[in-house]
């Protein structure tokens, strides 16, 4: 699994690594603070976990997030299974499921789910009725959370590049929709 090192806010994307972009970061004028007062449920697959892909584990998106927001670890709830996705994949369970396992609160006020590398084998229609089934049960447990979905996989070979590409757009329309 590859190191998670960019991060994209608005039209820009910042290697977080990077001391440069973490002062364009701050440059954004975003308060120390802006996170302070926020609860959040991240939710992902294997980059969640920190599973490298090798039997070996990095520090996770999830840890990331926490690290360079500042957040207290008290305001956020951590799900993440490898193999999981918005679609059923086997044993292993889905975003929605993961998403139902904590207990439904108002003062939940951002739900973030990133994945997508797991749905590549699912098509247009089962992505989107996935997420669309997973927006309504995060919209009704959760009333204050905005939901935030990206993408984070990839493939450089053959039928799974095609197949992750396809998901990416899969995971984007749908959204929009």
């Amino acid at each position: 699994m590859a190191d998670i090192s960019k991060i994209q806010i608005e039209s820009g994307v910042y290697d977080i690594k990077d001391e440069t972009a973490r002062e364009d970061i701050e440059a954004l004028q975003i308060p120390r603070n802006f996170f302070k007062d926020r609860k959040f449920i991240l939710i992902g697959d294997s980059y969640a976990v920190g599973e490298d892909g090798s039997g070996g584990y990095v520090t996770s998106w999830e840890q990331l997030f926490i690290d360079y927001t500042g957040i207290a670890s008290a305001n956020v709830i951590k799900k993440a299974q490898g193999g999981a996705g918005f679609c059923k994949l086997g044993d292993n369970r889905k975003f929605q499921t993961m998403l139902e396992e904590v207990t439904a609160s108002n003062d939940i006020t951002d739900i973030i789910v990133l994945g997508g590398y797991n749905d590549r084998s699912f098509n247009e229609t089962q992505i989107q009725t996935a997420i669309n089934e997973f927006k309504n049960s995060a919209a009704t447990r959760f009333s204050n959370a905005k939901i935030h979905v990206g993408f984070i996989g990839c493939c450089k070979i053959g039928a799974n590049k095609i197949a992750v590409s396809n998901c990416i757009r899969n995971y984007k329309q749908s959204c929009d929709y």
